[in-house]
């Protein structure tokens, strides 16, 4: 049988089992499952107001990745959070159906479209499910038109996630199950205490410097959202030369071996740092007190645009209409649309001119400086 038509069964299944509509007063708990990654979880955030708001005396439980969980675990959220490792494994989702059946909610939502949340919520026991339960096996599930359902709940009926915002999806899944409310997003904040310590550590190991300086993020989760390495690598010289900023690249442990020629172009040259792989409480921490982040379309940017820092943005294969950051200060957003923009990211289908060669490093570095003025000037 096909994944496809086994969520299909379950789905079918879980609808016969619910026949039965949960009034909102007797929902105790609720499970809200992404179990995407960094930047989707971000992006998510806003929706946890309106969850509160449709279940004011339920206790809300988050189910996240692992790594996200450690940053999440440091905010003033109005939820409990719960890691789970390797989440985007089969192990991983086993041990998510668990937990979340552990938990034994009143509630299981699935807060974006990738099967696994699907999985979860469906294997969940809860009497209500809500949110994406059918098959999406995408890199680009923003490109899909995707409906919302609720089983054993008051569902609204007809809403789709259709190339709305990121940040729509999940509540998309508040409006379906009656929630109106509209509100600005907010930033988020590691409890100062936690930051003390972490900045502390950060200092005596050298990554943190007392004078001003600039992160770049290198990386990005696919290749073709990359913007190439010589040019992150010139336009830190552009900062060096030209302003005298420290900078600091910020990397995955898991891209460390990409980096050797990055590495390369900079030794001797105290200005220039290479943070080690932190986890995402040190990743947040280094990225607050910096003048300014420059990356790819990525969860670091999502991080780094929440955390209140100004950022450049680098966009190619997605549109930042559709992925980008909600921003709290003077940003910018370069993005040069091609015709085969936005794309699935499975191929390129201009290899030898890729779209996010497009990008000039004076495009990035004037973007850079407008982006400082208009922060000090905010």
């Amino acid at each position: 049988m096909s994944f496809k038509l086994m969520l299909a069964g379950m789905r079918v299944a879980a609808a016969a089992l619910r026949r039965k509509q949960i009034p909102a007063d007797d929902v105790s708990s609720v499970a809200l499952i992404e179990l995407s990654g960094l930047g989707d979880a971000i992006a998510m955030l806003p929706a946890l107001q309106g969850f509160r708001a449709l279940f004011p005396s339920a206790q809300l439980h988050l189910i996240v990745e692992s790594s996200v969980a450690d940053l999440f675990v440091a905010l003033d959220l109005p939820v409990t959070v719960h890691g789970v490792a390797r989440a985007r494994s089969a192990a991983g989702v086993a041990s998510a159906i668990s937990l979340v059946r552990d938990l034994n909610p009143s509630v299981a939502c699935s807060l974006s479209p990738p099967r696994r949340n699907a999985l979860v919520a469906l294997l969940s026991g809860a009497p209500g499910i809500a949110g994406y339960l059918r098959y999406t096996d995408s890199l680009t599930p923003f490109l899909l038109s995707t409906p919302v359902e609720a089983i054993g709940m008051q569902d609204s009926g007809g809403m789709r996630y259709e190339r709305h915002h990121i940040s729509e999806r999940a509540l998309l899944v508040c409006r379906a199950l009656g929630f109106r409310s509209t509100f600005a997003p907010k930033g988020i904040k590691i409890a100062a205490a936690m930051a003390d310590r972490i900045r502390f550590d950060l200092t005596v190991a050298g990554v943190i410097t007392p004078r001003e300086y600039v992160v770049i993020h290198p990386c990005a989760g696919w290749s073709y959202r990359q913007w190439p390495q010589q040019s992150f690598a010139s336009l830190a010289r552009r900062f060096l030369d030209t302003k005298g900023t420290t900078v600091v690249f910020l990397w995955d442990g898991k891209n460390e071996g990409e980096l050797p020629e990055l590495r390369q172009q900079f030794i001797g040259e105290p200005r220039v740092m290479f943070a080690p792989s932190l986890d995402l409480p040190g990743c947040a921490v280094l990225i607050s007190g910096s003048s300014l982040f420059v990356g790819n379309d990525s969860g670091p940017l999502h991080l780094a645009a929440a955390l209140g820092v100004p950022v450049v943005g680098l966009f190619g294969p997605s549109d930042p209409a559709l992925t980008a950051p909600h921003t709290l200060v003077p940003s910018s957003l370069i993005y040069k649309k091609v015709d085969c923009s936005p794309c699935d990211q499975r191929r390129c289908v201009r290899p030898g001119d890729p779209c996010m060669n497009l990008i000039t490093v004076d495009d990035a570095f004037a973007a850079a400086l407008s982006v400082q003025r208009g922060a000090i000037n905010a």
